[in-house]
């Protein structure tokens, strides 16, 4: 049987334990802030506090209010490993979360990005699948994914987009503005965006981000042709029919709407990133395509550890990281260079 793969906090806690045997962080003095840690391993917040609570509930730090975490030790507490044991072993086997599941019943109407997130939550124990509210039992976390829900129970609600009940969301504001500032900074002022209509709603609020951070949005360049490959595709075949080149850059919802328009850009004999940038403001895979990317392995932890922790509904940000990979290139050098980001960007 294949060896289980380790959690990003726990391999994170791995680490850290390491430094502190060897000396880097040495007994008695103080580890680095969170933040500091969050910039190190490229990871949110709670995923840091999950690997220090490792640390913590085996001996080798503690934490003191308004100082920080404090190194004590080089060796792990035996009754702390034991207990930690226990702990992992009474949740893996009391795990009963519901998923519902968003834009219909199908698997494959999924995104990608839930299509991610779901796998990884059954990786890690979530057990019950469903998208009728009226199925789920009454002692069961419930995970919703992208859908609306009205109930009185202790819920935790996740990966969703806009209901500010829900807990885990992906900041698509931030996606899209880090987007935007990455295609202004290579010179684009004139970007396009395709791939959303309604009944998508992770690719609607990928949509309406775009257009909250873009005031230099041009309207003519949109085309709302839907959210698979083939919508990219007709998308920018239809824009390309009506303006040409007006544009430099084309913004997607998601990966499967880039690799369409990459297809119809080939057919229209332009060459990416030469003559045109392909940009997605969704992935959760290597695609090859330059996209806010979103890990769903490290959202997955943050959606079980609120489903545990969490008794009243909160809302977490979950950001998305830019990934280059060779879709977006500077413009021609006709373009305008001087304009400032400023200029463009709420």
């Amino acid at each position: 049987m294949a060896e289980k793969k380790k959690s990003v906090y726990s391999n994170i806690a791995d680490d850290i334990i390491d430094k502190i045997k060897n000396g880097i962080y040495s007994v008695g003095s103080l580890l680095p802030p969170e933040r500091e840690f969050m910039s190190i391993y490229s990871v949110q917040r709670t995923t840091v506090r999950r690997g220090l609570d490792i640390l913590a509930s085996n001996g080798f730090i503690q934490k003191v209010a308004g100082l920080g975490s404090v190194v004590t030790s080089t060796v792990a507490s035996q009754t702390s490993l034991e207990k930690e044991k226990v702990t992992i072993a009474k949740r893996e086997t009391n795990t009963n979360f519901s998923i519902l599941l968003p834009n219909g019943k199908e698997p494959d109407m999924l995104p990608a990005l839930a299509l991610d997130m779901i796998s990884c939550l059954e990786k890690q124990g979530v057990s019950f699948m469903t998208s009728d509210v009226d199925n789920i039992s009454s002692d069961s976390g419930i995970i919703a994914v992208d859908h609306n829900i009205d109930t009185e129970k202790d819920i935790c609600l996740a990966l969703c987009q806009s209901d500010d009940r829900r807990s885990v969301v992906p900041d698509n504001d931030k996606g899209a503005y880090v987007a935007l500032t990455y295609l202004e900074e290579l010179g684009h002022t004139s970007i396009a965006f395709i791939g959303t209509k309604d009944g998508f709603s992770f690719e609607n609020a990928a949509y309406d981000s775009f257009c909250a951070v873009n005031s230099f949005l041009d309207e003519e360049l949109i085309n709302l042709s839907g959210a698979d490959e083939k919508s990219g595709f007709d998308g920018f075949s239809e824009l390309f029919r009506r303006h040409g080149n007006k544009f430099t850059a084309v913004c997607t919802v998601n990966d499967a709407v880039a690799r369409g328009v990459i297809k119809a850009a080939k057919y229209y004999k332009l060459n990416v990133p030469e003559n045109l940038s392909v940009l997605s403001l969704c992935s959760s895979r290597d695609s090859g395509i330059d996209a806010i990317y979103y890990n769903p392995e490290e959202l997955s932890e943050e959606v079980i550890h609120s489903a545990k922790s969490c008794r009243r509904i909160s809302t977490v940000l979950f950001g998305g990281n830019l990934s280059p990979k060779g879709t977006c290139a500077s413009t021609n050098a006709s373009a305008d260079q001087e304009k400032s980001m400023s200029n463009f960007l709420l």
